[in-house]
């Protein structure tokens, strides 16, 4: 690596996960599949048995995007005091803001 970039915070960072990305973490509904981390970011791929329920997210300071890739997902979301129900089927993504 050349000098000029190893001062740089960002490749830094970058550097300090290579060696620990992709990782394994199970869950009681499957696993996700951790594959991009960084101090406000973390990238994932969630492969989550049929027929299993994950539990309420609250996202106070972050944007989730989600892509289903096989079968197809219910998300429940609240918008102030109103619950929307979205169901996404493979090949389709939502933005959840």
């Amino acid at each position: 690596m050349c000098d000029g970039m190893r001062h740089d915070p960002i490749v830094a960072e970058a550097e300090a996960c290579v060696s620990e990305l992709p990782y394994r973490v199970e869950k009681p509904w499957g696993y996700e599949v951790i594959w991009a981390k960084a101090d406000r970011y973390v990238g994932k791929i969630l492969h989550i048995e049929p027929g299993q329920v994950l539990s309420l997210q609250y996202h106070n300071k972050k944007d989730e995007s989600i892509y289903v890739l096989s079968g197809e997902i219910i998300l429940r979301i609240q918008q102030g005091e109103r619950v929307m129900e979205r169901r996404v089927r493979a090949g389709e993504a939502f933005h959840v803001p």
